[in-house]
């Protein structure tokens, strides 16, 4: 096989593969293969944007697809799967993954996020989708990347739901998703809202269009001309905590009416909702509870004022016999204010602080972010010596491990779920067998330990080509056809 090789000028050199001429060909052959048998096999997708709850959302969406559609494919900011499979590990809320697994031949349904540094970078990709989900629009991100406000912010994600053929879900709650109703070309609009007394929402649901409403704060309801489809209590999704935990209840009505788009009977939802749990296994990073250590353990992530404001309620109410720990690092590119009201929102709720960079610095000097929000603690009115300062995540992820005692709480709020949770499988191993019955200690085995680097697709080559091995595992009739060339060809030369 030929292949060329490319040498980059960096301090390192590496070694890269490019595909031959015959390769390139032979990918682009398989492309079109593709997008044929996807054109007469086409299969319901759902799109979802928003500031925050995309990974979440996407994740209960896929649950629920699973009943009618088994094979679901699923992308967001953790990885992306085909079905059970990972196809390609780390962040994949972009668009030209989505493209590449709606066309792949296995795939019965796809559910995409789409996240605000894909949308600019290289946009949507995909054409359309039949339902489209925009969350919110908040200012964590504003500043980054040439948007300077939730109303750029705004326009750049309403083209998910521009592009949605069968149903636009929108947040009746924010006037901005709200907006975007007057460019949605899609067949119906849906309103999702956790205040009955909405304008919006009352005159929708009184014209006969679909409604997703938290009602009482607890019942999660959904109409549809006029007539209630079904209902069910927040505290019946287990990730919810018992109802507790509200940001997973918004969730929830998000993934109700995008489901419900696509033609799944209400029965079918309320069932996989009902067994949704945000565990390492099913949405790493996210509420994760551990509970195979002294003390206990979250592992979650919350960027933006309102999700910090639902985290830090949820843990103001978690009563623990010991002390509160929590280990709070931020991304380095969002704006100073933002990473002080973090460290002032969080002195609220716990009573000891580790505070640490991030694992990418983002263009911060080492140091600065967690002296930011030390800042914020302070403001708080939490003492200094309440606030231990480490070099670096791992460092303060030891350290929070070393400190936190016999039942005591930790929770960890940090964007890298996925390390916290390998770093405590690893100190489970190390530690926790000295205090346990060593003899009956065996330590986990999980999947998440080491998890290698994953790209199926391989769409990160050069010219996001997929390789020759790669066309013809997704293209059966691709050899087929290559063969039938070569014996006409072989045939036309023997006459000649």
């Amino acid at each position: 096989m030929m292949t060329g090789l490319l040498m980059s000028k960096t301090k390192k050199p590496r070694m890269r593969i490019l595909p031959s001429f015959a390769e390139r060909i032979l990918a682009r052959v398989a492309a079109v293969q593709r997008k044929r048998f996807r054109a007469k096999n086409p299969v319901p997708t759902i799109g979802v944007t928003g500031s925050v709850g995309k990974t979440t959302t996407s994740r209960m969406i896929a649950e629920i697809l699973k009943v009618d559609y088994g094979t679901v494919a699923l992308s967001t900011s953790q990885a992306a799967w085909l079905g059970d499979e990972v196809v390609r590990s780390g962040d994949c809320s972009r668009g030209d993954l989505a493209e590449c697994m709606y066309f792949d031949p296995r795939t019965k349904a796809g559910v995409f996020e789409l996240a605000r540094g894909s949308l600019i970078d290289r946009g949507m990709i995909l054409k359309s989708v039949d339902v489209g989900v925009v969350l919110n629009v908040r200012d964590n991100h504003v500043g980054q990347q040439g948007i300077q406000s939730r109303e750029e912010m705004a326009r750049l994600k309403s083209v998910v739901a521009q592009r949605a053929l069968k149903m636009a879900v929108l947040n009746a709650d924010d006037p901005l998703c709200l907006e975007m109703r007057d460019c949605v070309s899609a067949e119906q609009f849906c309103l999702v809202g956790t205040d009955s007394e909405n304008r919006a929402l009352i005159c929708h649901k009184a014209d006969g269009g679909p409604v997703a409403l938290l009602e009482g704060g607890d019942c999660l309801s959904l109409y549809d001309n006029r007539t209630l489809i079904g209902s069910m209590r927040a505290a019946e999704i287990p990730a919810s905590w018992g109802g507790r935990y509200k940001p997973v209840a918004i969730n929830a009505l998000y993934a109700m009416a995008a489901t419900y788009g696509v033609g799944v009977d209400f029965s079918a939802i309320k069932q996989r909702l009902s067994r949704f749990q945000s565990s390492p296994e099913t949405n790493i990073g996210r509420m994760n509870f551990i509970d195979d250590l002294p003390y206990s353990l979250w592992i979650t992530w919350a960027s933006g004022i309102d999700a910090q404001n639902a985290l830090v309620d949820f843990f103001s109410h978690h009563e623990v016999s010991g002390r509160k720990f929590a280990l709070l690092t931020y991304i380095g590119n969002r704006p100073d204010e933002l990473i002080v009201a973090t460290g002032k929102k969080f002195a609220a709720s716990f009573t000891d602080f580790i505070v640490s960079d991030w694992v990418d610095l983002r263009g911060r000097a080492p140091g600065e972010t967690p002296a930011l929000l030390a800042r914020g603690l302070l403001k708080g009115g939490i003492d200094a010596e309440r606030i231990t300062h480490c070099g670096s995540f791992v460092e303060g992820l030891e350290k929070a491990f070393s400190l936190a005692s016999t039942d005591d709480l930790l929770v960890v709020n940090s964007y890298s779920g996925e390390e916290v949770w390998r770093r405590s499988r690893r100190y489970v191993v190390r530690n926790v067998a000295s205090v346990v019955n060593e003899e009956n200690f065996e330590p986990v085995q999980d999947a998440h330990l080491d998890l290698p680097v994953v790209d199926r697709y391989g769409i990160d080559r050069a010219e996001e080509s997929v390789s020759i091995l790669t066309a013809l595992r997704y293209n059966l009739a691709l050899r087929s056809r290559l063969d039938n060339w070569r014996r006409n060809r072989s045939i036309r030369l023997r006459r000649d």
